[in-house]
This record gives C-alpha cells, sequence and structure tokens, in this order.
C-alpha cells in the first residue's frame, strides 16, 4: 500500500524488481557489496563514512548504467527515483534511521529536443507500399504508432494509454 493507502500498481512493482535487478547485477560485478547501516547513536566518523560510501555508490551505479547499460537520462533518473522512495520507505514506514545520503542522488535532466521530420517523409511513410512490406510485424506496428504520432501530435506514452472510449 502507498502512504495514502492505495495499492501499489502493478506498473510500479515491476519497476520495482527492475531496479532490484539492476542493483543485485551491479553487486556481483562490484568489489563492495551492497549495505544500508541503521545510524542510531552513531559516531561522526561512522556517519562520514557511510556518508563517502553513498557518493562512492552513486557515482560508480550511474557510471554502470550508462556505459554498461547504456541507459539514457531520463531511466537512469527513474532507476534513482525508485532507489530514493524505498530509502524513504525505510525512514518513515519502518522508522528506520539509515540516513539522508540517498537525497544526493539526483541526475541532471535534459530536455529531449523533439525529432521534427519533413512533410515529404511522412508521406513516404504513409503511402510506400514497397518500404511497408520490407517490414517485420514489430517495426510495421512501430511505424504506425510513429505516424499516428506525428499525424495527431501526441506523445508514445500518450498513445499507449488512450482507450477505445476516447
Amino acid at each position: 500500500m502507498t502512504t495514502s493507502g492505495k495499492r501499489i500498481t502493478k506498473g510500479t512493482i515491476a519497476n520495482y524488481l527492475h531496479v532490484y535487478n539492476l542493483l543485485e547485477v551491479f553487486e556481483s560485478k562490484s568489489v563492495d557489496k551492497l549495505r544500508i547501516q541503521l545510524l542510531h547513536r552513531t559516531s561522526l566518523r561512522t556517519l562520514q563514512r557511510e556518508k563517502n560510501y553513498w557518493k562512492r555508490f552513486f557515482i560508480h551505479f550511474s557510471s554502470f548504467l550508462y556505459q554498461e547499460k547504456n541507459y539514457n537520462d531520463n531511466f537512469a533518473a527513474s532507476v534513482f527515483k525508485t532507489i530514493k522512495s524505498f530509502f524513504n520507505y525505510l525512514q518513515k514506514e519502518k522508522g528506520f534511521i539509515v540516513g539522508n545520503y540517498h537525497k544526493s542522488f539526483r541526475i541532471p535532466l535534459l530536455q529531449a529536443t523533439p525529432v521534427v521530420i519533413l512533410p515529404q517523409q511522412l508521406n513516404f511513410l504513409i503511402t510506400n507500399k514497397e518500404f511497408e512490406t520490407s517490414l517485420n510485424p514489430y517495426l510495421k506496428r512501430a511505424k504506425d504508432i510513429f505516424v499516428f504520432g506525428c499525424t495527431t501530435g501526441l506523445r508514445y506514452s500518450d498513445l499507449m494509454s488512450l482507450k477505445k472510449t476516447h
């Protein structure tokens, strides 16, 4: 359940599982094991050690996501958002004192520049039957979604959320 009392959706659970699997792969390739240390009544030295640990984790995990997994900024940011949500859950719901190091997990998001195609290119995608027959079924569907999105001006996420009643 969420803090508001709603059930967690299947999509959210799938995101958590994906991040968990990424962390497992990262940990298996990393020298350090992942840890969460409870910080109740700890020394300044321990606090500084944990701060440095989570700073190193952010740097290494970010490079893992970018270089090894070839993820873009938006996807990496969503992975870190899920990790931050987990730490907030530990603090708020479970009452564990784990520090606020997760709040420094920030990836600057770049605005995605839209790809503009010429009317001739769009016309080619719509009318050229020879090109369409050369595509496999998955590419045909992708082309149809792309053309529909271009003609309506809707983003992919908006197109996929459309229902027959719309």
